[in-house]
């Protein structure tokens, strides 16, 4: 079974990467539900957007809250792709960065 990287990366065209070098492949190559689809290429947007062409070391999300959210919503689009892909690939993500960045969210709320 073949091994697909869901990560997203400043510059790249696609947050998947497939096969032993990791190449990128399309979402729109993979046979994924239309609205997992819409949903990859919004959190795909909105990660590029951070992107600090001036000083790639200032790029990021400004806020935490922005952050979480879109963590968690990578992390729920991760876990689909997981159901929708099985017996084709084996999905890989950064489930432990993304839940860190939900806590710290959580936690920033709860002090408020």
């Amino acid at each position: 079974m073949k091994t697909l990287k869901y990560y997203f990366e400043y510059c790249a065209s696609s947050p998947f990467w497939v096969g032993v070098d990791f190449e990128f492949i399309s979402y729109e190559n993979l046979e994924i539900d239309i609205f997992l689809k819409k949903e990859i290429k919004e959190l795909q947007d909105e990660f590029q957007s951070t992107y600090n062409r001036e000083d790639g070391r200032e790029s990021g999300f400004s806020d935490i809250i922005q952050q979480g959210i879109w963590a968690q919503r990578a992390i729920n689009s991760a876990e689909i792709l997981q159901k929708e892909l099985k017996g084709k690939y084996e999905v890989i993500y950064k489930r432990d960065y993304w839940e860190y960045c939900v806590q710290q969210m959580n936690e920033y709320l709860d002090k408020e």
